[in-house]
């Protein structure tokens, strides 16, 4: 017979190897054009990581502004200090940190949700300014200030803002006292806070618009992503076919990355970046994916390990924490809020909310660079300081007389307070409680001694 079965007369290998040839050739340039293409997804999708970092950080900044304006207007309201009154111009007329962040977030997501949502709260915050204005201006006339060049950095800025504002009938014939009090009055009302509220809530729209629009294009990209991976693997198995026909050796730059990757897979670990072309890639990918994926399982520990109210560690957190620390340089400060049932049952839990959050934040700006600042439950805070010694004790007992001259002042609803705090140091390496307890007795000796005072363990 002419034509033979391929069993009786085997292989043509000259026209396997050009068949072979023909498809590897096609394979590769498709693996290069795959490539390729998962290269600019890669680089896509770390530009959308980094422009969420970024757009979010813009869309904060707003609030972060409005916020230093009220802190600010309020505080010359309160005080006088014309510091306070050229900090705010400052911001409004120079930092400008809410311009800046609706222009960064307009050169992206200008038709966006979430783009309407900052420019509404941009509005707002700008209506609201003509209030602090009004404020601003019974303030200068309640404490008999000048505003020129001698008495203010930005008097000209201050002029011109305050030039078109006319008091009330009723406010232009008060008494100075009582001008100082309307403008207080003014600044922390209801209304104010209401408004205040309403940017905030333009705010946390935007936030959550623009985490929804990133992350839908962030979902795009992805899928993009897979189906070039699944494309990749594909003509990666193909190709793998056609190397182990002609060298056998090509197995171990396959097989054998392979073969580890999955034991990392198992193990949860990166993946090395070994073997063919490929596979490096492959890794490359894997481990981007398995890196968001940790992202956001620390993200999960925080808000388990994290005080909600006050963004403090909680019991969890707490725990963690002394497992890090080295004791015998650590200090450990036991606080808590005199008499804060009797404020709990007289103004409500609200009011009592806002003294947590409120101490928390004066605990945290006083001790938040030296350590671990934990709340355990009620108004039981804890301060771990590290690499601390008894050197520290004539700034530690500054830091708690300073929070309580800014405990004192009052703020809105809330009632002036106070803290109790306790000290104790690790001398020497010894358990943990054995601080801990120390720490909770000189507590109990502050109280004694009249509360909001520190004491400090002494054998």
């Amino acid at each position: 017979m002419r034509f033979k079965p391929i069993k009786q007369r085997g292989i043509m290998l000259r026209n396997f190897n050009i068949i072979v040839c023909v498809i590897a050739a096609i394979v590769t340039v498709l693996l290069v054009i795959t490539i390729e293409r998962t290269q600019r997804l890669y680089s896509n999708t770390h530009e959308m990581s980094q422009r969420m970092v970024l757009l979010t950080n813009d869309a904060f900044q707003l609030q972060d502004a409005s916020d230093y304006l009220t802190e600010q207007i309020r505080a010359f309201a309160v005080t006088g200090e014309k510091k306070y009154m050229d900090n705010y111009f400052e911001e409004a007329c120079t930092t400008k940190r809410r311009d800046k962040a609706l222009e960064e977030l307009g050169k992206y997501k200008a038709d966006s949700e979430s783009y309407a949502s900052l420019s509404a709260a941009m509005v707002k915050s700008l209506n609201l300014m003509n209030t602090e204005y009004y404020a601003a201006k019974l303030t200068i006339q309640g404490y008999g200030l000048r505003v020129n060049e001698s008495n203010f950095k930005y008097w000209k800025e201050i002029n011109e803002a305050l030039e078109s504002v006319e008091l009330w009938a009723t406010d232009q014939n008060k008494s100075n006292l009582e001008k100082r009090k309307q403008a207080s009055e003014i600044l922390f009302n209801t209304t104010y806070r209401k408004r205040k509220e309403e940017i905030t809530d333009d705010m946390r729209k935007c936030l959550s618009k623009l985490t929804d629009e990133l992350s839908a294009e962030q979902q795009e990209i992805f899928s993009e992503l897979q189906t070039q991976l699944l494309i990749e693997h594909i003509l990666i198995a193909v190709m793998v076919l056609l190397v182990l026909t002609l060298v056998l050796l090509a197995s171990f730059q396959v097989f054998h990355p392979l073969k580890v990757f999955v034991q990392k897979v198992k193990n949860d670990e990166q993946l090395p970046e070994i073997g063919a072309y490929e596979m490096r890639f492959l890794a490359k990918n894997y481990n981007i994916a398995s890196l968001a994926n940790k992202q956001q399982k620390e993200e999960l520990i925080y808000e388990a390990s994290h005080d909600e109210l006050t963004g403090l560690y909680n019991r969890r957190g707490y725990e963690l924490a002394l497992e890090n620390v080295n004791i015998d340089k650590s200090a450990v400060l036991m606080v808590d809020i005199d008499k804060f049932k009797t404020i709990n049952d007289t103004y409500g839990h609200d009011i009592g909310d806002e003294i947590l959050k409120r101490v928390a934040s004066e605990l945290f700006k006083t001790f938040g660079p030296y350590g671990y600042l934990c709340r355990l439950g009620g108004d039981e805070f804890v301060v771990v300081m590290t690499n601390t010694d008894e050197s520290y004790k004539d700034k530690i007992r500054k830091g708690v007389i300073k929070i309580n001259e800014r405990l004192a002042r009052k703020r809105g609803e809330a009632p002036p307070i106070s803290i109790s705090a306790g000290a104790a140091f690790g001398k020497e390496v010894r358990a943990i409680d054995a601080v801990l307890k120390e720490a909770d007795k000189a507590l109990y000796k502050a109280k004694d001694k009249g509360r909001g005072d520190i004491c400090f363990f002494e054998q």
